[in-house]
């Protein structure tokens, strides 16, 4: 008997390119849920209890290796420094803001400079009250950075 030669396996298809587009697009998402007790004065009753919840989603597109752009949707009504809705009994519908929407130009190394409804621009000291990290100023910022040294206008 004459032996059968094996079969080659069937060739596997090359995976498909990705576009480049499709490459410079970074997506984020969160939610976060809280159940919120609030209570009273020196007695310590409970004033309020509620649940709460916040969902922020977002995406960063790369449309040149100097030019990008983010913008981002977040929960939450008129208030600048909550992103929080209140869920309650009742059917109706919750809010959805813009968060952020900005553009950013880096026309050199250590120069970058941002216009629109940015993320904060300066350092935050861990632990403070005086500045609310839901808060996204609004306009144009500038950075630059040599030798160590960074300038934020």
């Amino acid at each position: 008997s004459t032996p059968v030669p094996a079969t080659p396996p069937a060739a596997t298809p090359p995976p498909a390119a990705v576009p480049p587009a499709a490459s410079r697009v970074a997506f984020t998402a969160d939610v976060r849920y809280r159940y919120d007790y609030t209570y009273g004065d020196a007695d310590q009753t409970l004033d309020r209890e509620r649940p709460r919840v916040r969902a922020r989603v977002g995406a960063r597109f790369a449309a040149h290796e100097r030019v990008s752009f983010e913008t981002g949707l977040s929960s939450g009504g008129l208030d600048p420094r909550n992103a929080y809705e209140t869920l309650s009994n009742d059917t109706g519908r919750k809010e959805l803001r813009l968060d952020l929407a900005y553009l950013e130009w880096r026309p050199t190394t250590g120069v970058r400079v941002q216009g629109g409804r940015t993320r904060q621009p300066w350092q935050r000291p861990a632990g403070t009250a005086l500045l609310d990290s839901d808060l996204m100023p609004e306009g144009v910022t500038a950075f630059g950075a040599a030798g160590g040294f960074t300038a934020i206008a």
